[in-house]
């Protein structure tokens, strides 16, 4: 699981990214904290890395794919 690291990643995947649902970094915090408790309840493994929006937008523009959802 990729996790936003501020209020300034989350505030980006808003502006940028009309599908993200979250408008509270504390909320987007327990919701992704729920998943990963969900997860590991059923038995799954959980590796957390970092998302950083410039780095998939960059992405994006390389592989000339559009993020329909995230």
């Amino acid at each position: 699981m990729a996790l936003l690291l501020d209020e300034l990643d989350l505030a980006t995947m808003k502006t940028s990214y009309p599908s993200f649902e979250f408008d509270d970094y504390d909320q987007y915090l327990a919701v992704c904290e729920q998943t990963m408790r969900s997860m590991l309840g059923a038995g799954h493994r959980v590796m957390i890395g970092t998302f950083i929006p410039a780095e998939y937008s960059e992405y994006c523009q390389a592989e000339r794919c559009r993020p329909t959802r995230l």
